[in-house]
Formats: C-alpha cells, sequence, structure tokens
C-alpha cells in the first residue's frame, strides 16, 4: 500500500506532466517544466537521503 505522501506526489507528477503534454504556450510550458525540475530534484534529493541511509545502516550492522 502507498503512502498518503506518495500518492500526493503521484497525482502532483501526473498533473505536471499533463499540463506539459498540452501546453502550447511556449512561457507557461516553460514554466511548467520548470516545476518538472524541481519535483524531481526534491525526489533525487530524497531518494539520496534514503541510500545513505541504507548505507550508514549496513555499515553499522557490519562493524557489530
Amino acid at each position: 500500500m502507498q503512502r498518503k505522501d506518495d500518492q500526493e506526489s503521484a497525482a502532483t507528477w501526473w498533473n505536471l506532466c499533463g499540463r506539459a503534454w498540452t501546453e502550447e504556450d511556449p512561457v507557461k510550458f516553460l514554466e511548467v517544466t520548470m516545476q518538472i525540475s524541481k519535483f524531481l530534484s526534491r525526489k533525487q534529493h530524497r531518494l539520496d537521503a534514503e541510500y545513505d541511509e541504507a548505507q550508514r545502516a549496513q555499515r553499522e550492522n557490519t562493524v557489530n
């Protein structure tokens, strides 16, 4: 089962993609693509933090 945050993120992602797909105004398209880029950047930071935490936990389990 997905967490509520994951469901909201998925809805935001699909909304942004849909807006980019249908946008005809170049300025609005750029704004939407910038929002997509920020969305992906936040997701990458979250995944990097989760990866770093998993690596730390693995090192601690190996040492103990």
